[in-house]
């Protein structure tokens, strides 16, 4: 982004940047509870944006797309599987393929995987 800034003539705002992201406050910890992380990937996912040099603001970017569930980026989704290693409670993570990110809970599997979840834990 510190290019991106700088194109718009934010030089400022690429200090702040790096700031925020050398920062804990950004940084997602386990939560040290049992924790059941449930998502959805195969769906075109907007990951980033390209301008040409010296285009932007003033021109569309080029979309690059990645993985993920059409909202949230798999990199992003994933996220909780990091804590498996960072607390001593349960985190179980279970991957629905093809949903988008709205359609997921309405899903039938998802439905029935949280009654199994709460089932289990009754």
């Amino acid at each position: 982004l510190d290019s991106l800034f700088d194109d718009a003539g934010f030089k400022e705002m690429s200090v702040i940047w790096r700031a925020m992201n050398l920062s804990s406050l950004w940084k997602a910890t386990a939560p040290n509870v049992p924790t059941f992380c449930l998502y959805s990937i195969d769906m075109p996912t907007e990951e980033a944006y390209t301008y040409g040099t010296g285009k932007f603001p003033d021109s569309q970017p080029s979309v690059v797309y990645g993985q993920g569930d059409g909202t949230v980026n798999l990199e992003s989704l994933e996220r909780c599987r990091e804590w498996k290693d960072g607390q001593s409670e349960a985190v179980q993570v279970k991957v629905f393929s093809g949903v988008g990110h709205m359609g997921l809970v309405r899903d039938a599997r998802l439905i029935q995987t949280v009654v199994q979840i709460i089932l289990e834990l009754s």
